[in-house]
């Protein structure tokens, strides 16, 4: 055994390894290199990931690494998806937005009690208005601050008890309009897309809610109108593509600081502004009417009676987000006619047709939509 195991190490000592050619060890230290690189970045991907745990918001500091890809912990989209599929009536899609005008009307057939009276009161649809507001109501007179259906009924602010808020007042919505009375700047609204229109009479010291019986409170634009400030124009539905915008109603008309308010015939129950994301009125003449919505600019010339479509802004085939519509307008209050700019189009994908401003220097008349 031990000459065989002599003879072998021998035998081994006269064929001594062949050593590597300089590219098999440059090959052998780039793939040692490689997978020292892929343990590493392993390792920043994983504490990449306990970051964000920690704090979502480190999220921001890591965009565009591929590693974080399908790590989101929370799915808002879905969530809401599956909020409104509890609301939702049995073989229905999409929240039907009319039913709540019908159901207003039914209410007006119901009988009603005043907490703030003490008795009982005749349904709405058997009574005068006047049993029920309150003259005095505090700092809105003649009932503002209940704001009606949206069907021309009166505040029933005057009806209702006093109420103390018991929170939570930490948490914020989103106010996208905000206008101001020219003529008294104390007095100012405000509309939020899921509280409907407020309103202040000491410059925003305090606010009360001038719509909540309205059928559709998602109130995204409001305008005044420049020669008489207690005509306001509310328009409905976030048409900006955030996953919890809620679907309009069409465009709500007052025409006494808010005590009332009508909804525009020619706007209910019409796709065309089912989402209204701006509304300017013209300073030359207070009749004519120009909306922004989810398929264009829509003009009115008769204080919004009726509608004709004068911008068509069409959707984008092929995009999972719809339609792009007009987003913004803006009007010029220096010159005779209808000077108007609108921001038409939002490309979200690539490939979309991007978005664009156009002027019409005479949109009231027979002037054309130019792309600036």
């Amino acid at each position: 055994m031990l000459l065989l195991n002599g003879a072998a190490i021998f035998a081994v000592s006269k064929n001594p390894q062949r050593k590597k050619s300089r590219v098999e060890r440059s090959n052998t230290s780039a793939r040692t290199k490689a997978a020292r690189e892929k343990r590493e970045s392993r390792k920043e991907a994983i504490a990449r990931r306990e970051a964000i745990k920690r704090n979502p918001r480190a999220a921001a500091l890591f965009k565009g690494g591929s590693d974080l890809d399908g790590e989101r912990f929370d799915q808002p989209r879905e969530a809401l998806e599956a909020y409104v599929q509890k609301r939702l009536p049995r073989g229905e899609k999409q929240l039907p937005i009319e039913r709540y005008f019908t159901a207003k009307e039914k209410i007006k057939q119901m009988n009603r009690f005043s907490s703030a009276k003490g008795k009982n009161l005749p349904p709405q649809a058997n009574s005068n208005d006047a049993e029920i507001l309150d003259p005095g109501d505090g700092e809105f007179p003649n009932g503002t601050g209940g704001g009606g259906a949206g069907d021309g009924s009166a505040s029933t602010s005057g009806a209702l008890g006093t109420w103390q808020s018991l929170g939570p007042g930490n948490v914020g919505g989103r106010t996208r309009a905000l206008v101001i009375d020219p003529v008294t700047p104390d007095v100012m609204y405000a509309a939020g897309v899921a509280g409907g229109v407020w309103k202040t009479t000491n410059g925003g010291t305090s606010w009360a809610p001038l719509d909540d019986f309205l059928a559709n409170i998602a109130v995204t634009c409001l305008v005044l109108d420049p020669t008489n400030p207690s005509i306001i124009y509310a328009g409905t539905g976030e048409g900006f593509f955030n996953a919890d915008g809620v679907r309009g109603a069409g465009i709500f008309k007052s025409t006494d600081a808010g005590a009332h308010w009508t909804r525009l015939t020619a706007t209910a129950s019409n796709s065309n502004f089912f989402f209204v994301n701006d509304i300017v009125v013209s300073n030359v003449n207070s009749q004519h009417v120009y909306a922004a919505t989810g398929t264009g600019v829509w003009r009115s010339l008769d204080g919004g009676t009726t509608w004709t479509l004068a911008l068509n802004v069409p959707s984008v085939l092929g995009s999972v987000t719809g339609v792009r519509g007009a987003m913004d307008l803006v009007i010029r209050t220096d010159k005779p006619t209808d000077y108007i700019f609108v921001a038409a189009g939002t490309a979200f994908n690539p490939g979309e047709p991007q978005s664009r401003i156009f002027r019409n220097t005479d949109a009231g008349g027979a002037g054309t939509w130019d792309e600036v």
